[in-house]
């Protein structure tokens, strides 16, 4: 299985999108509170957000499983039993609010239990009654900015505002990427 997992990551994960975005994201969620630079913070809140980042990629794909089969039968996910994967994600979840407990403030705890109350409640219910593209380009790309909230009060007290800044850049940087990596192809030539 944890070949299987291992597998998952390389084909879900590819460096060139997801460093990037949780570098970026980190070190904007980590410039909102006022406990400056030190290593230890810096590392604990960039693997809280790649956790986070791994924990609703996994999600998302657990969610996505049956349309996938449909549309990409070759991923790792659609070809595999997907009870471990199911288990792989509860795990992170429980890692990630253990993390938060442990590190954060109740602000961030209280932050991570909506974000997963709220994902558990999209996928549910409002997954089937909104379009592909609001969702894609609007509800599920509400989780980078709530990323950036959660790692941000687990670092330290924050300012509000710059907070709310920093959750707002975080969406339309995703907004951008997503419309970047979906733009129609030019003269027949595939992306």
């Amino acid at each position: 299985m944890m070949k299987t997992l291992a597998a998952y990551v390389r084909e879900r994960f590819p460096p060139l999108v997801f460093v990037p975005a949780i570098l970026g994201l980190t070190a904007l969620a980590i410039s909102i509170p006022d406990s400056g630079w030190a290593i230890v913070p810096v590392a604990r809140a960039l693997v809280l957000m790649s956790l986070l980042f791994l924990q609703f990629r996994l999600w998302d794909d657990l969610e996505d499983r049956d349309r996938d089969a449909q549309t990409h039968p070759e991923r790792v996910l659609v070809g595999s039993a997907p009870r471990p994967f199911w288990w792989a994600m509860v795990a992170l979840a429980s890692i990630n609010l253990g993390m938060v407990k442990e590190v954060g403030t109740p602000a961030a705890l209280g932050a991570l239990s909506a974000l997963d109350l709220a994902a558990r409640v999209a996928y549910s219910w409002l997954r089937g009654i909104v379009s592909e593209r609001v969702w894609t380009q609007w509800i599920l790309l509400t989780k980078y900015p709530a990323f950036v909230a959660i790692v941000a009060l687990a670092t330290g007290p924050v300012v509000w505002q710059l907070l709310l800044l920093a959750c707002g850049l975080s969406f339309g940087a995703a907004q951008f990427y997503e419309r970047w990596h979906n733009r129609a192809p030019k003269s027949g030539v595939p992306r």
